[in-house]
């Protein structure tokens, strides 16, 4: 009897040893070490290099952590390389069993990341750029296995948005734009004017304040004057017909007066002392009652003195 137990106890040990065995060939095969090495890994490199140890590490972790020793180990790897200074360039597709669908925009996607690395996104953005070369390698690596289509979609996502930073970075800044040339005006050409005259009217039409053609040749005739006859004041005395609010009225008027100033400095009057009146609808040319439109009452008179 104790001999029979003794053997049963033996059987026992001996499964176990052989289950033991089992279990450790099988962790071998599906490995995961590599995320241990990577971990004792001291980063030395230049700030991509760096940035692209902590991208790697982190796709190393959440592969381990869902059980994929496998893809864990290829993070880790990489992790392990850009600590050491040797940054691995982006994933070839070739090397990867790519849906065919997929092959087309993971191909351009791919040309796209090398031509901003190699543009010195390296170095003006490194942790943009790493952000941009793990993403990449991430959507690759999900887009193989083709059973987590959010997975996909976010590595994706994730790629675009950093490569879109790293191009906007390596863009030339726009050159500044010159100051505007501002060119002094030239005086507008004076008539000659015979006899001279010291008071001068100019007509606007309803509810404006733009001088007219025919209005800018009676300011240029007053200008004119003001030197043949040797004056230096004027008075500019603004007026409007009786049609809209006396308050609107008063507002346009000195709209009128002061358009007429302008076009006076425009002639070349710019020494001249000149003195603005307002009056509104309250000094008629031509009597109406209130509201009536009249366009004599629209006005603005120069005089000289």
């Amino acid at each position: 009897m104790k001999y029979r137990l003794l053997s049963i106890l033996k059987y026992r040990a001996l499964n176990r040893s052989l289950a033991l065995g089992a279990g450790l060939l099988l962790l071998g095969a599906c490995s995961g070490f590599g995320l241990y090495d990577a971990r004792d890994a001291q980063p030395s490199g230049t700030a991509f290099e760096n940035a692209l140890y902590s991208e790697y590490m982190t796709q190393a972790e959440d592969e381990y952590a869902e059980f994929d020793y496998s893809r864990s180990d290829i993070f880790a790897e990489r992790a392990v390389a850009s600590a050491s200074g040797n940054a691995p360039l982006p994933v070839m597709l070739e090397n990867w069993d790519i849906p065919e669908a997929n092959v087309d925009e993971l191909d351009r996607a791919r040309d796209r990341l090398t031509s901003a690395l190699d543009a010195s996104g390296r170095t003006k953005v490194p942790v943009s750029a790493a952000h941009a070369q793990a993403m990449f390698d991430c959507w690759v690596e999900e887009q193989e296995e083709n059973i987590q289509p959010e997975d996909i979609a976010a590595c994706r996502a994730a790629f675009f948005g950093a490569i879109v930073t790293v191009e906007n970075a390596l863009r030339p800044a726009p050159e500044p734009m010159a100051d505007p040339v501002v060119e002094e005006a030239e005086p507008m050409a004076l008539p000659e004017i015979e006899p001279a005259s010291t008071h001068y009217v100019i007509y606007f039409d309803f509810n404006s304040a733009t001088v007219s053609k025919d209005a800018t040749h009676t300011i240029g005739d007053a200008v004119a004057a003001t030197r043949q006859l040797k004056v230096n004041d004027m008075v500019v005395s603004a007026h409007t017909d009786r049609a809209g609010a006396s308050s609107y009225n008063q507002d346009l008027a000195q709209k009128r007066a002061l358009a007429v100033v302008d076009m006076v400095r425009r002639f070349g009057g710019v020494n001249l002392n000149i003195n603005i009146e307002n009056h509104g609808e309250n000094q008629l040319a031509a009597k109406t009652v209130d509201g009536v439109k009249e366009g004599r009452n629209r006005r603005v008179e120069i005089f000289l003195k």
